[in-house]
This record gives C-alpha cells, structure tokens and sequence, in this order.
C-alpha cells in the first residue's frame, strides 16, 4: 500500500492501515495512531463495521489456511 499510496484516498489509506494492524496484531497489538488516523476518518459506526469486514475475511483466511482449503475450488465432488 505505500507503494501506491495516491491511488487510495486518505480515508482507503486509514482503513488499508487498520486492516494490516489488526492482521499483523501479534506483531504489537494496533498501534494508537493507526486506529486514531482510522477513528477520524470514520463515524463510530462505520469504524464498526470497517472492524468487522477486517476480522472476516482473517476469519476466512485462518479457516482457508488452517484446513488447506483453496480459494475458489468445490471440494465436495
């Protein structure tokens, strides 16, 4: 994302940063101003909902990695 940094507006940059945070959170727990930069882009509501759509697609991909499933494929054949 630093690399292509214009193509995203300052409010895709503060949720692009959050979602990285919150992935990479063992790393250090999100850091105050990442979530500061995203809480002033956001209403507290839609700062929810951002949260929620980043913790479901780790969700998805803990699920996908842990079971060695492949995106996109119908195992059940």
């Amino acid at each position: 994302m630093r690399e292509a940094r214009h193509f995203f507006t300052e409010r895709e940059q503060a949720a692009l940063a959050l979602t990285e945070s919150v992935t990479l959170v063992a790393d250090g727990g999100v850091p105050d101003d990442v979530y500061a930069r995203a809480a002033a882009q956001f209403d507290e509501a839609e700062l929810a909902h951002v949260l929620s759509l980043i913790l479901t697609i780790n969700t998805w991909n803990r699920v996908a990695l842990s079971t060695a499933r492949v995106a996109g494929t119908d195992q059940r054949r």
